[in-house]
């Protein structure tokens, strides 16, 4: 984990749901703020990555496509 304590995770995890079902990449990048992940950095290239492909993958599974 990136050093958040288990109450922050509970309090980022719906916020992060909520940004993936939306495809909201301003919510993601002001949770990316929050957790002090600096921009351009190895770790904000991944996690921007892996939001994509969980928006990938539920838009896929929510509306069926391939």
């Amino acid at each position: 984990m990136l050093g958040f304590t288990r109450r922050e995770i509970k309090q980022l995890a719906p916020k992060l749901d909520q940004a993936i079902r939306r495809g909201d990449y301003a919510a993601f990048k002001e949770i990316l703020t929050l957790a002090e992940i600096v921009p351009g950095s190895d770790c904000y290239r991944s996690l921007e990555a892996e939001f994509w492909r969980a928006v990938a993958e539920y838009r896929r599974s929510r509306y069926g496509l391939p």
